[in-house]
């Protein structure tokens, strides 16, 4: 599916990274939820620190996907950001200190007049993200993140980038492109890269990735299944991934259908066997006298 010199590369540098990101596109379908949680559970139980990101999600219609929780909106885990509900023309000034046992303390101080800000309205998020390695699926542009991209933009746009996409076109902004639009689903690309790199999936990855490719393949009697498809779910399936019924294989085979009538031919010579034996001429049967014309 992709190139030894390509995979190699990349498992040299996934065997070098100890922070990994795992980063969904806006609003993802079922396959890319399902394909990312499986590469996060699988690179993490390599004894990575894996992350997984998604801007937005369809909470209602993926709830059904097991480890939905380990997604989250924000990939940022340096920086602490206190937001609350104040605006900037009541601010006094905000000044820190130091108690007595050495804790940090943030002052905001309102000017003369205006209550300060309400301790029900303070949300605290994170910034700064920080990996060795990003892994982005099913996207042509970073831009595709969405709120993941403009709060990291200046991490994202230096880091190494590997773009796993179901698409002939390669992605401008990674370093490592497995891109490909022979493959059934991004559930084959990602269950690809983990047989080619010896990464073991966990049971449940292993399960869903099967689960994905058989989906996708309508039972494997779809025209892009390969030798690879095989070979990727062989491997899965020593892995710990239970064999899917072929339960929905549609039959293909017609019922017979009842021969037509054959027309009467007419005009159609008979048989040599039909045809009536002819009455032998009586001068056939005497004896044959041949003599030569005499020379002169």
């Amino acid at each position: 599916m992709f190139t030894k010199e390509l995979t190699e590369n990349f498992k040299q540098d996934l065997n070098q990274a100890k922070t990994i990101l795992v980063l969904l596109p806006s609003e993802p379908d079922e396959v890319l939820v399902t394909s990312g949680l499986s590469l996060f559970l699988s690179l993490k139980s390599l004894g990575k620190k894996v992350q997984i990101g998604c801007s937005s999600l369809d909470q209602t219609n993926l709830a059904q996907i097991p480890g939905l929780d380990n997604i989250k909106s924000s990939i940022g885990a340096q920086n602490l950001i206190i937001n609350f509900k104040f605006k900037e023309e009541s601010l006094d000034k905000v000044d820190y200190d130091v108690d007595d046992q050495g804790n940090f303390q943030l002052m905001i101080k309102p000017k003369t007049g205006v209550q300060p800000p309400d301790s029900k309205d303070i949300a605290y998020t994170y910034s700064g993200a920080k990996a060795d390695m990003v892994i982005t699926l099913g996207i042509n542009s970073l831009e595709e993140l969405g709120k993941l991209y403009s709060d990291e933009k200046k991490f994202l746009d230096r880091s190494s980038l590997v773009s796993l996409h179901k698409d002939s076109r390669p992605a401008t902004f990674a370093t490592h492109n497995f891109h490909t639009n022979s493959a059934s689903s991004i559930a084959e690309i990602v269950a690809f890269l983990l047989l080619k790199t010896s990464t073991k999936p966990t049971k449940e990855a292993a399960n869903s990735l099967l689960k994905e490719i058989y989906g996708s393949t309508n039972n494997l009697q779809s025209p892009r299944v390969t030798a690879n498809t095989f070979e990727i779910i062989a491997f899965l399936l020593r892995n710990g991934a239970k064999p899917t019924a072929l339960s929905h294989v549609s039959n293909n085979f017609a019922p017979p259908v009842s021969p037509l009538p054959i027309a009467p031919v007419f005009n159609q010579p008979q048989s040599l066997s039909q045809i009536p034996p002819a009455p032998v001429p009586s001068d056939w049967k005497k004896p044959k006298i041949f003599r030569s014309t005499p020379s002169r």
